[in-house]
């Protein structure tokens, strides 16, 4: 008779985790919505919309949109579960992944702040492999102090925070965090043209106003999105290029370092900023 396997002991190998990728389409609110399941695993949660929406942060007020306006239009108006501002989702431009880490992943960093880095190095070594050379030589990773803390309150575009990739001083990747005690859940939009015409429909003229006030800056002109369309390539491929780089999830992942700290453009307050 075969002798039974050794138990489980303290000498037992750790238990390797890897990434779940899940790619969905179609309204932004059934993505937002989405639970995280539990026991938490590591995942990429990839998702585009199909027609255009906007997104609140978990504390925003709906007074921030002109709803009138976006029902006229059937825009869809959604909330996610983590803070920050509005982000207005165009198809074909703007695209989403949320990243799903375990409490006992590797890449589980205790301070919130430093916690923002490995994604942003994962987003910004996908972009710096997509885009033209000479592009792809001023992507980083923003990380310093939150800069336009108000104006980020308003939309998350305005602003910059820990982790947040900028393109030639533009911001290109916005990111926030939910965390509870098994988990967290990076939100990462990236946007290609800046949907500041979007914005300009659907924000409240209170809140354009306040924005434009401390960014002294109209709402269309902000520094965000690429600053050459002619030659982006397709979001699809930084997504792909995202999940070719997602570091090892598990509990001996090593964090990926951030690149240097981003040139920002003047168009961003110095006052501190929540990300997203």
């Amino acid at each position: 008779m075969a002798a039974p396997p050794p138990a489980a002991g303290p000498h037992s190998p750790p238990q390797v985790l890897s990434w779940q990728i899940v790619r969905s389409a179609g309204p932004a609110g059934a993505f937002h919505h989405r639970a995280v399941p539990n026991p938490v695993e590591p995942a990429a949660w990839i998702h585009q919309v199909r027609a255009p929406a906007l997104v609140l942060g978990s504390a925003q007020p709906d007074t921030v949109i002109d709803t009138a306006a976006a029902a006229d239009d059937r825009v869809e108006v959604t909330r996610r579960r983590s803070g920050g501002g509005l982000v207005a989702l165009v198809p074909g431009n703007d695209c989403w992944i949320d990243l799903v880490i375990p409490r006992q992943s590797g890449l589980w960093v205790d301070d919130v702040g430093l916690a923002f880095h490995w994604v942003g190095s994962v987003w910004a070594d996908a972009l710096a492999d997509v885009l033209p050379p000479d592009l792809a030589a001023t992507v980083a990773v923003y990380t310093g102090p939150p800069l336009g803390r108000e104006a980020g309150r308003v939309v998350c575009f305005a602003g910059l925070g820990p982790g947040e990739v900028t393109v030639a001083g533009r911001k290109v990747v916005g990111l926030s965090l939910r965390r509870w005690r098994e988990g967290a859940r990076f939100q990462c939009a990236m946007t290609w043209r800046w949907s500041g015409d979007v914005l300009a429909r659907y924000l409240a003229p209170e809140a354009r106003a306040t924005l434009e006030a401390v960014t002294h800056c109209d709402v269309t002109r902000l520094p965000a999105g690429l600053p050459d369309l002619h030659r982006a390539p397709d979001p699809t491929e930084v997504v792909d290029a995202v999940l070719m780089r997602l570091p090892d999830p598990g509990p001996d992942g090593a964090h990926a370092p951030a690149r240097p700290r981003a040139g920002v453009s003047g168009g961003f307050p110095g006052d501190d900023l929540r990300v997203m």
